[in-house]
């Protein structure tokens, strides 16, 4: 990772669906003098835990388990997606302005009903093109 990369201007990433690169959407940031990276070595079930903007990446997962990835964005009630209606889930308080659908709530463990919410998020991913961000 890019030590303090999470406090600089923000870098602009293109998205190039390269069959080489290991990211879904083939994410990269163009023209990155990455000379001060330093290596963050993980063990198995370790975990990296960092700020959204932090400039990081990883080699290939050489195992047969799937490297798992979670982002968490806390926002307050009255803020609206720039690209069209979503879910979220409600942490805490009350909902007065209605601007996101509700998450679903698992019954069980594997509920169906999650299973194919999480799979249909998947899906719009990688789909080149369902739009992941506001344009600039």
């Amino acid at each position: 990772m890019l030590p303090r990369s999470h406090r600089g201007k923000t870098h602009s990433h293109i998205e190039t669906f390269d069959d080489k690169n290991l990211l879904a959407r083939g994410q990269m940031i163009e023209g990155l003098d990455d000379s001060d990276a330093v290596d963050l070595e993980l063990k198995a079930g370790q975990f990296s835990c960092h700020q959204e903007r932090m400039i990081h990446g990883s080699l290939s997962n050489e195992t047969n388990e799937p490297r798992i990835g979670i982002g968490i964005f806390y926002f307050p009630t009255h803020v609206r997606s720039t690209i069209g209606r979503r879910t979220a889930f409600l942490v805490r308080g009350v909902d007065k302005f209605n601007h996101w659908d509700a998450d679903p709530i698992p019954n069980s463990d594997l509920d169906e009903q999650i299973l194919s919410h999480v799979h249909a998020a998947g899906e719009r991913y990688v789909d080149p093109n369902y739009t992941q961000e506001a344009d600039r």
